[in-house]
């Protein structure tokens, strides 16, 4: 079939129907005859074969053929309207086939996948049969070469759609009806392989929903090193070039232990434009088939990265962790909050990249274990501030169990914390309090302990230990605040330096509270303020207000509070 152009060159598709039944409709089972497998630019031959069905009515009916500028050729139907493209109709005759006679031909089956995981989906296939009027197929199976052989209800064409979980045999008898003689296709197997939930586990999809912008260009993971390029389309099944890519089964597992730290580089590229993404590494650690479960989103990057760039970081297999042979997914997902980032589902640009790595137990403990090293994120802070208390250098082993111990002094008594028996703990007191991480190989039944930590508490007020809410801009940009004075204090700022204390956003909250030395005003006082706006983008319509918590209850919402309201930029008392 010859497809031209009468005008541009745009994604084309093709369908011929023809009216088997003749009832004066194309909508019948069987009828689209044939359908472009994939769309094709500008014009072009379209060749393929049509079998005509034993089951046709004989005499002359009508075929219609449809070609329509569509990349989807599955939206063809054979009735309505389409923008660009044409339809044309002809007729055609079918005459009865001839009476079957003799032995009918053996054919040879094909099956589309010959090894697989269990439950797989694959399709067999008889060619070189006899076709004729009184001619009979049915398909068999059976668990070996040489039987025996049960025929399959319903199977009675010469195509077959199954899955099995078990190795199974196949072959389609031809049976002509006058002679009553038989003939049998050559066997075909589908044999199971099952190499572990990495290959063989059903995981729910990710992948871009678009092509270009980030891609991953090349994951190191241990013994694996995997570079590709804009081309490269994964080998595995499910592959979509430039948005996911499966390696699953077809590249080296890297092998790794329990407790082992795995040092990873992931080159984030580009084949199209330059934009903020985020790359967040997930590994099924109990080999259940998802990602969700507790620690197994292994690595996040904190912030975005703009444009092509290398992410490198260190995972530590966990002592929990099934061995044997799992599946590690690896996202870059183009986003300026890399937490959004899940393990399934679609997203607009980056790409997503699976791989298995083979996962080994790691040795029985023995002797006395590592003593390791605690630290704490901030050994003073105010009441009920978050610690977050860390240990390193530690054994990891089987057998090897931990358990955080504090105590109002550096001396003791200590006592254990409850359920805190990970290598990190999170945490907060009102007191002084000391802590410390005791190690027990439960084989030898030795202990050791870490180094002693502290928090102390310290509460210069409520200027800087209150819970005051949050107040902040949305968005970066337009105007900021340059410099406030208030009596004795004099702070100036700009659109590039953020802020020193906790919480600080540049261009949009700044804490100063405990850096900036606090300007000493008396009760009744009449006190000179001035605030700076200046702009770090566009001007526009603006207002600014004063608080002060006088009563110190960490609110800015008590009456009288609000000392400056909606005043135009100078300076005042």
């Amino acid at each position: 079939m010859q497809i031209g152009t009468c005008g541009g060159n745009y994604n084309n598709s093709t369908a011929i129907y023809i009216d088997y039944n003749q009832n004066g409709s194309f909508s019948d089972p069987g009828e689209q005859a044939y359908l472009s497998a994939a769309a094709t630019t500008g014009p072009h031959l379209e060749i393929g074969t049509i079998t005509i069905p034993l089951t046709a009515s004989a005499g002359t009916t009508r075929m219609r053929v449809i070609n329509v500028e569509t990349g989807t050729p599955a939206v063809i139907t054979p009735t309505g309207t389409y923008t660009w493209g044409e339809t044309e109709d002809y007729c055609i005759d079918i005459a009865l086939a001839a009476l079957c006679a003799g032995a009918p031909n053996s054919g040879t089956a094909a099956i589309s996948t010959a090894t697989g995981c269990p439950n797989v989906p694959f399709t067999i296939n008889a060619t070189g049969l006899s076709a004729a009027l009184g001619i009979q197929y049915q398909w068999y199976s059976s668990p070996s070469a040489t039987g025996p052989w049960s025929a399959i209800p319903t199977e009675t064409n010469t195509s077959y759609a199954s899955s099995t979980t078990t190795t199974t045999y196949y072959m389609l008898e031809t049976t002509c009806t006058v002679s009553a003689l038989t003939a049998t296709t050559s066997v075909v197997s589908y044999s199971i392989i099952n190499p572990g939930p990495c290959v063989c586990g059903g995981y729910t999809t990710s992948a871009a929903s678009f092509t270009g912008d980030e891609e991953i260009l090349g994951v190191d993971f241990h013994t694996l090193s995997n570079p590709s390029t804009c081309t490269t389309l994964g080998p595995g099944i499910g592959s979509i070039l430039n948005r996911y890519s499966n390696y699953v089964g077809f590249l080296a597992a890297p092998s790794v232990t329990q407790a082992q730290t795995i040092t990873f580089t992931v080159n984030v590229g580009t084949c199209g434009g330059n934009f903020d993404s985020g790359t967040s590494i997930y590994i099924d650690y109990n080999q259940n088939g998802s990602f969700t479960d507790a620690g197994e989103q292994a690595f996040l990057t904190p912030t975005s990265t703009n444009g092509p760039h290398l992410v490198v970081g260190n995972i530590t297999i966990p002592l929990t962790a099934s061995p044997g042979t799992t599946r590690m997914r690896i996202i870059n997902w183009e986003t300026s909050t890399p937490s959004v980032i899940t393990p399934t589902g679609t997203y607009g640009y980056g790409e997503t990249e699976d791989y298995c790595i083979d996962i080994n137990p790691a040795s029985l403990c023995s002797g006395v274990p590592n003593s390791g090293t605690a630290s704490i994120s901030s050994p003073t802070a105010c009441p009920n501030s978050t610690l977050t208390l860390n240990a390193t250098g530690l054994t990891a082993a089987l057998g090897i169990q931990y358990q955080w111990y504090s105590s109002p002094s550096a001396t003791g008594p200590w006592s254990a914390v409850p359920t805190e028996t990970n290598t990190t703990y999170i945490t907060s007191t009102n007191t002084t309090t000391y802590y410390m991480l005791e190690t027990t190989c439960t084989v030898s039944a030795l202990t050791a302990t870490t180094s002693v930590v502290s928090f102390s508490v310290v509460n210069p007020g409520p200027c800087i230990c209150n819970n005051y809410g949050q107040s902040a801009a949305t968005s970066t940009g337009d105007e900021e605040i340059w410099n406030v004075s208030f009596g004795a204090l004099n702070n100036t700022s700009n659109c590039t330096v953020i802020a020193p204390g906790p919480g600080s956003i540049l261009n949009r909250y700044g804490n100063y509270s405990g850096f900036v030395a606090a300007p000493t005003v008396m009760q009744t006082q009449s006190v000179p303020y001035s605030i700076d706006i200046n702009t770090c983008g566009g001007w526009y319509g603006m207002e600014f207000d004063i608080y002060i918590d006088f009563n110190q209850n960490g609110l800015f919402t008590d009456a009288g509070e609000l000392v400056v309201n909606n005043t135009s930029r100078y300076s005042r008392s």
